[in-house]
């Protein structure tokens, strides 16, 4: 069984590295034909298979450089995910009995909410089209599933769930005992975009008592982004209380050594960092916002909701100790969440 993937870039966040460990999975199996990426980059350089680069990363940049590329592939299924997922219709005609597999990466209805009409006209006709060409489509939660199915009616039968994994090195994750922080921290890993509400996020630090004496430190946000210290001003914070890494490919010992995992967002598909928050058996804080964010924590035991918008109660959430579970007894409650679940649900949409 041959399967080419094809993704805008393989660095960045929570989606490509699912991705990548699919394709890593994939590779290990002997089942991959082609990778299609359109932006080159470590992890799609580091690959061992064919990797095609496309040389764009927005899928209107891409799609004929996919098209002269994908002619001759001769894979039986194909996985496209991210904003590749406009390439199935042109994809179902030049492999009319191809098994062609979605991975849908947003929330389809707080995403169109904020369009234009124009805007949310284009962009629902060319996730129809993509979903009609499709076999089938993956979602990351339930929640994303049965947003989908009320925007597109008469698709339920091609889309499923399958949720982000653990990733396996996580089960044995150590450090030497040395704090990447100097000092008690509060961590946050998250993209400057307005769904993840750093408004409410720096709101509630500045009106915490922070009795502990905790920083605040954010992976994902450039510590030189003018419009994060206008924000980290209007609420008169500095650098000494909000430490920025700017992009971290590697959070986990900033998660490891966290008093707390927190995440203020309005909405979300999936955290990546909150899954990873749990295996690692975090405190964490976070929105009852709607999404696989409220499934995971059906499971996982050891967090707190606030509402959202609502940093007065999140100021009383960030007063709360450490408390971290022991990492067997997280890992045991997350087993909808593991990577062999992952792997197995996968290599059955992808008929391996």
């Amino acid at each position: 069984m041959a399967i080419s993937i094809a993704i805008p870039s393989l660095s960045g966040g929570g989606a490509e590295k699912v991705t990548l460990l699919l394709i890593q999975e994939l590779i290990r199996a002997g089942n991959v034909s082609k990778v299609y990426v359109g932006r080159q980059c470590e992890e799609s350089l580091a690959l061992d298979c064919e990797v095609v680069h496309l040389r764009g990363y927005r899928s209107s940049e891409s799609i004929l450089n996919f098209i002269k590329a994908v002619r001759r592939d001769p894979a039986d299924t194909y996985l496209l995910t991210l904003g590749y997922v406009n390439f199935a219709a042109a994809l179902r005609l030049l492999h009319p009995r191809a098994n062609i597999v979605l991975r849908i990466g947003n929330t389809i209805g707080p995403e169109i909410a904020a369009l234009s009409p124009f805007a949310k006209f284009r962009y629902m006709t060319s996730l129809r089209l993509s979903i009609e060409a499709a076999t089938q489509i993956v979602t990351q939660c339930t929640y994303m599933a049965d947003d989908l199915k009320l925007h597109f009616r008469g698709y339920e039968d091609k889309i499923g769930v399958i949720y982000n994994p653990i990733e396996p090195h996580l089960a044995s994750w150590a450090t030497d005992g040395t704090s990447p922080v100097e000092g008690p921290y509060i961590f946050v890993a998250a993209s400057f975009k307005p769904q993840k509400d750093f408004g409410t996020l720096l709101a509630g630090f500045a009106c915490s008592r922070n009795s502990r004496k905790r920083r605040l430190v954010v992976a994902g946000v450039s510590p030189t982004d003018t419009a994060f210290r206008d924000l980290m001003a209007l609420y008169s914070l500095n650098e000494s209380q909000v430490l920025c890494l700017g992009s971290c490919k590697n959070v986990y010992d900033y998660v490891l050594n966290a008093e707390l995992c927190v995440l203020s967002s309005i909405y979300e598909g999936f955290s990546n960092f909150l899954l990873e928050g749990a295996a690692l058996g975090k405190r964490i804080i976070a929105t009852d916002s709607p999404g696989g964010n409220m499934e995971l924590f059906t499971h996982y035991q050891n967090a707190t909701t606030f509402p959202v918008g609502d940093y007065k109660r999140l100021a009383e959430l960030l007063e709360l100790p450490r408390c971290d579970l022991p990492r067997q007894e997280a890992l045991s409650s997350l087993v909808p969440f593991s990577f062999d679940t992952f792997k197995d649900k996968f290599e059955s949409v992808l008929r391996i």
